[in-house]
C-alpha cells in the first residue's frame, strides 16, 4: 500500500486538530516506508514503540481540543471509546507483527488507511460545524 498524502479533504476545520492529524499521518507514512524492514531493525523497532505511544497522546490532545471548542460530553465520550478501540487494534496488530505474523503489517497499513478514510473524513466532519 501507498503512503497517504495530506489534502484538504482530511481537514476538520480546526487547525489544532488538523496539525494532530498531520502528525498521525506522518507516523503512518513512516510505518509504510519501513514495513518491509526486519522487525529486528532499529528503525522498525523504534517505530513500533512510537506509534502506540503517539496514538495515545494524540487522542488525549484531541479530546482536550474538543472540550475547548465546546463539543458535548456524550460526543467526547463516544470519541474516547472509538480512540480506545483504535489503540487496542494497533496494539493487537503490533503484537502480531512482533510474532512474525505475515499478514500483520498489511493489516496495520489497512487499519490506518481505513482510519483516515472513514474516521477522519466521516466521523470528524462534525468538527467543521463547530468552527
Amino acid at each position: 500500500m501507498k503512503t497517504i498524502m495530506w489534502d484538504k479533504s482530511y481537514s476538520v476545520g480546526i487547525p489544532e486538530l488538523d496539525e494532530l492529524h498531520k502528525l498521525l499521518l506522518f507516523q503512518f507514512n513512516r510505518f509504510v516506508q519501513n514495513a518491509d524492514k526486519s522487525i529486528h531493525s532499529e528503525s522498525f523497532s523504534t517505530f513500533l514503540g512510537d506509534i502506540t505511544e503517539f496514538s495515545r497522546d494524540h487522542f488525549k490532545k484531541e479530546e482536550m481540543i474538543l472540550k475547548k471548542y465546546g463539543f458535548q460530553m456524550p460526543d467526547i465520550e463516544k470519541q474516547k471509546m472509538v480512540h480506545l478501540k483504535f489503540v487496542e487494534e494497533i496494539t493487537e496488530i503490533m503484537m502480531r507483527v512482533l510474532s512474525n505474523d505475515v499478514t500483520a503489517r498489511e493489516d496495520l497499513i489497512e487499519l490506518f488507511h481505513d482510519w483516515f478514510e472513514n474516521h477522519i473524513k466521516s466521523d470528524h466532519i462534525a468538527y467543521m460545524n463547530m468552527t
